[in-house]
């Protein structure tokens, strides 16, 4: 006989929208920043590219990493970064 909490709530696997996190991987974003593949492999060793996450042999990128990546190459002019509201660059 199984063990149950009356009321309670099975967990579900299905992600809500809520808690759905949206990633990329390395063909999606060379394809979204028109770059080689090899170019953000390049990024991801000297650690200049978005944030990423390895999951076995896989990267993936979070698409909430890649907008604040290209957040932070938004310029005005050569040399004058956007400040966002927070004063940072």
């Amino acid at each position: 006989m199984q063990d149950s909490v009356p009321g309670a709530v099975a967990p579900t696997l299905c992600p809500t929208p809520e808690t759905q996190v949206a990633h990329l991987d390395s063909l999606q974003l060379s394809r979204r920043l028109n770059i080689s593949i090899k170019s953000l492999a390049r990024m991801r060793q000297d650690g200049t590219g978005p944030r990423f996450m390895r999951i076995g042999s896989k990267i993936l990128y979070r698409l909430s990493d890649v907008l604040e990546y290209e957040q932070s190459r938004l310029y005005n002019a050569v040399g004058s970064p956007v400040v966002d509201q927070g004063g940072e660059p």
